[in-house]
């Protein structure tokens, strides 16, 4: 008997076994050679080493597999142990692989003994020849108590995963197409049940999904880089990535599925890009890549609109031309969804914006002669004035109401106050409400609709109006899609 690490209660654990008030049911984990001439150490090189180094030149037939691979049968195999009861194994079924590439493995365990003992039931898959992998390896192992003549079913889950072998040749997971051998048992060299699982396609229901850039761009004769992302509903795949229609100067890197170089012709390609994993499930999606001619950063399409930061640019989602799309702010990179051009301004907003234009003077209602008088003429020098015969009557304010200028056309927002009304102003007190107008804004080479504002007022001022001060005005544009 043998106990590894058994602890501090090792000794107590050990009496236990011995004197048989439990069940021993431990398996090695580790193959004992019946000699030295068994093992893959049979020159010098090999063992202990040579400058200072050992060489292992057993490749992937390591550990219980080389046993297997010579056909050299060791002391105790990989998996052994012994038990003071019997257990018996029956009823083997092999169910799969499902549109996932998983496949099931179940058998019946049952404690043929006289005493209640555990065992540990093992399960170990050979890959069919065009793998070129060593024979019976161990895929899973579940523990199982049973009372004396006690039946127990246990089960095993092989996803696509543990079906697959590292291909060198691509530097990927793969899954070989073929019969695959089933063997559970409670040791690996004699191993009671056998049976096999057939793959007849590589192509499983796994599904990979690759985040769509949305559009790329660059400029030509300088550097660009794009990395792919995607996500395998099978674990622990490597995916394989390529890609068509790349503009010249660019090239996929397959194992990392990053996009890099320097285009050198401007103009633009539709890319299209695929991911592989090693199953043989497949996604892929395409976009469009802009390369810009030299010389400016928005290219033939307009300029870009920045201030909020110089790597930030005003950008349409997606580079979608559906009407109500949001507009946001995204790394400036040149392509036609931030390429921008002025629209033109109406009568208005030439008109407000002009600093030495003036509105046209308020009409007021002639006065009849009854009520017309003469203005106090001023006397030059330091004489005093001459009074006036008459003084005229303060004119009535107008009830008419304030008349708004046009709205702009192809602008679907309302009129909006653009800060609070001063208590007591009126719509002719220049100290009133500023009042916002309808223009047009900016558009997008995407055609993406806006709505957009145009405030309009004076600064205030307490005394009569005057309208020959220049108005000030503010836009601000917000789309359609926002709230």
């Amino acid at each position: 008997m043998e106990g590894w690490y058994a602890g501090q209660s090792e000794g107590a654990a050990i009496a236990v076994l011995l004197f048989g008030d439990v069940n021993p049911s431990g398996k090695l984990p580790v193959s004992f050679p019946k000699a030295l001439t068994d093992l893959p150490a049979s020159t010098a090189a090999q063992w202990p080493g040579q400058n200072d180094q050992v060489e292992y030149s057993e490749g992937l037939a390591m550990g219980y597999r080389w046993y297997q691979s010579k056909t050299v049968t060791p002391l105790f195999p990989f998996g052994y142990g012994l038990s003071y009861t019997t257990f018996g194994y029956s009823a083997l079924s092999v169910t799969g692989p499902d549109q996932h590439g998983n496949a099931t493995v179940t058998a019946t365990v049952t404690n043929t003994g006289d005493r209640a003992g555990a065992d540990v039931a093992q399960l170990y898959i050979t890959d069919p020849a065009a793998a070129s992998e060593p024979s019976r390896q161990l895929k899973g192992f579940q523990r199982v108590d049973l009372q004396p003549g006690a039946s127990e079913q246990v089960s095993f889950t092989l996803p696509a995963h543990s079906l697959s072998y590292w291909n060198t040749a691509i530097d990927s997971w793969t899954m070989a197409t073929g019969a695959y051998g089933i063997a559970v048992g409670d040791t690996s060299d004699r191993p009671q049940l056998t049976g096999s699982l057939n793959v007849t396609s590589t192509s499983t229901g796994n599904s990979i999904a690759i985040s769509n850039p949305a559009g790329m761009s660059s400029t030509a004769g300088a550097g660009a880089n794009l990395a792919l992302h995607a996500s395998d509903s099978s674990t622990g795949q490597s995916l394989r990535w390529t890609a068509t229609g790349l503009p010249a100067g660019l090239a996929v890197d397959p194992g990392t599925g990053t996009i890099s170089g320097t285009p050198t012709t401007a103009g633009t390609s539709t890319v299209t890009v695929a991911a592989t994993d090693g199953t043989g499930a497949t996604g892929s999606t395409s976009f469009v890549w802009t390369v810009t001619p030299a010389g400016g950063p928005g290219g033939p399409g307009g300029p870009v609109v920045s201030g909020l930061s110089s790597t930030l640019c005003m950008d349409v989602q997606a580079a979608s031309t559906a009407d109500g799309t949001p507009v946001q702010t995204w790394t400036c990179n040149g392509t036609p969804a931030q390429q921008w051009s002025p629209a033109p301004t109406t009568a208005f907003e030439r008109w407000a914006n002009a600093s030495t234009s003036k509105p046209p003077a308020p009409r007021t209602t002639p006065r009849s002669s009854s009520t017309s008088a003469t203005a106090p003429a001023r006397n030059p020098g330091n004489s005093k004035p001459t009074a006036p015969s008459s003084i005229p009557p303060p004119a009535a304010a107008s009830t008419s109401p304030r008349r708004r200028p046009t709205r702009a056309r192809n602008c679907r927002s309302t009129t909006a106050t653009a800060r609070p009304r001063r208590p007591g102003a009126s719509n002719a007190d220049p100290g009133g409400p500023a009042r916002a107008y309808p223009s047009r804004p900016l558009s997008a080479a995407a055609d993406t609709a806006d709505r957009c504002l145009t405030a309009v007022a004076r600064a205030p001022n307490n005394s009569a109006r005057d309208p020959s001060r220049p108005l000030r005005t503010l836009t601000a544009c917000a789309p359609a899609g926002w709230a």
